[in-house]
């Protein structure tokens, strides 16, 4: 027992010293990169989020409808009673009153039409009167000149 402990610490002792002789190697210098530090004026954007309240919201809402091409206003600047906060897309409107001023334009003739003047000065004949005889209308009661029908039982 003796002997085999001798050939393990002998054995051992070999392992040691041979692991000794192959000392690591130093590792090579890394290279950097370099920067020269300098002073200089900057300035540093700091973003927060918030919101900021006033002592009193007021919702504003426009008498008519569109698109708003210009604000006329800054939040938060104090505004007084009929002044403009903004302006609203005048194109529609523009085009609308065209249209209503042509049809006005249409209109006009045919009201200045001797037809007009005759209806005016009479008002006790329609014009219905005038120009055809009366329809018969399928909700009318039947006259003396239509049979009933009759229903079949």
């Amino acid at each position: 027992m003796k002997e085999r402990f001798l050939k393990a610490a002998v054995i051992a002792c070999t392992l040691a010293a041979a692991s000794c002789s192959q000392a690591p190697t130093a590792p090579a210098p890394a290279e950097y990169a370099v920067l020269t530090v300098e002073t200089a004026d900057r300035t540093v954007p700091r973003v927060y989020s918030a919101a900021i309240r006033g002592r009193q919201d007021i919702a504003v809402y426009p008498q008519v409808s569109g698109t708003i091409t210009e604000l006329k206003v800054t939040e938060g600047e104090t505004v007084r009673q009929g002044q403009t906060l903004f302006i609203i897309d005048q194109v529609p409107y523009k085009a609308a009153l065209r249209t209503a001023e042509a049809n006005v334009q249409a209109a006009r003739p045919r009201h200045s039409s001797p037809m007009t003047a005759r209806r005016s000065s009479s008002p006790a004949t329609s014009y219905r009167s005038t120009t055809s005889p009366p329809r018969k209308t399928p909700c009318s009661p039947p006259g003396p000149s239509s049979p009933r029908p009759r229903r079949s039982a």
